[in-house]
């Protein structure tokens, strides 16, 4: 489902998504999931502490929120579309609540390059599917066995990575920070997963914790007056 917001002039503005299920049972979605690990010499007195990642499939077919998309002349416009369509999503979820999961997923998009490249997946995905970022992402839209099929399942250490690539686990873009703010305002958290492919944090958060969505009420406002002569 999606919903879009119109101009005076009737152009699209922005639009926002959102995914009943993602995946399930025999059709995991996929992530990174990250922790530390830590390690100590006791004949030295030293130890050291890495970050790892494993890759982590959820059966459990959580609701995404995603494809909060606005026009860069309407970003920060004083009628805050990206507001509008962003919480419209939770209403929805609220007015059919029987529809969607119990818990609620967005996968927050990292930076990309104008060339349509990532650091993260070059770096690590691309080494175990030799392809680049924008065919990879593509192939999702179809079928994910292939992650699978070729990613390791053991732990990456991802300390690792070059630093400017290891700065960038877990961070958004700029253009996503405000659409960050917005989900952790409303109890989104970062919990330790990211996207496998580009390194972005998924955040999530009980659906009925969401005010918005716990709050949306059905009601009769009455008929309409009408008018007197």
């Amino acid at each position: 489902m999606s919903t879009r917001a119109l101009s005076e002039s009737g152009g699209v503005i922005g639009t926002s998504q959102i995914k009943p299920r993602m995946g399930g049972p025999g059709n995991p979605n996929y992530s990174f999931k990250v922790s530390s690990r830590e390690f100590r010499s006791a004949s030295l007195g030293v130890g050291t502490t890495h970050l790892v990642g494993r890759l982590f499939e959820d059966v459990t077919g959580p609701t995404e929120v995603g494809g909060l998309i606005i026009q860069p002349s309407f970003r920060g416009h004083k009628g805050k579309p990206g507001r509008f369509l962003s919480f419209v999503r939770f209403h929805f979820i609220g007015l059919h609540r029987a529809l969607f999961g119990d818990r609620l997923l967005a996968e927050m998009m990292a930076r990309v390059s104008n060339d349509g490249d990532n650091l993260f997946w070059d770096h690590i995905g691309r080494k175990f599917i030799p392809v680049r970022y924008a065919e990879a992402d593509r192939f999702c839209q179809h079928n994910r066995k292939f992650i699978e099929e070729l990613m390791p399942k053991d732990d990456l250490y991802l300390s690792l990575l070059p630093l400017e690539v290891l700065n960038q686990v877990a961070q958004v873009s700029p253009e996503t920070v405000p659409a960050r703010r917005l989900l952790e305002k409303l109890g989104f958290e970062y919990k330790g997963f990211i996207d496998p492919f580009d390194g972005g944090p998924h955040l999530e958060v009980m659906t009925d914790n969401v005010a918005l969505v716990r709050d949306t009420r059905r009601t009769k406002v009455g008929a309409g007056a009408t008018e007197s002569k």
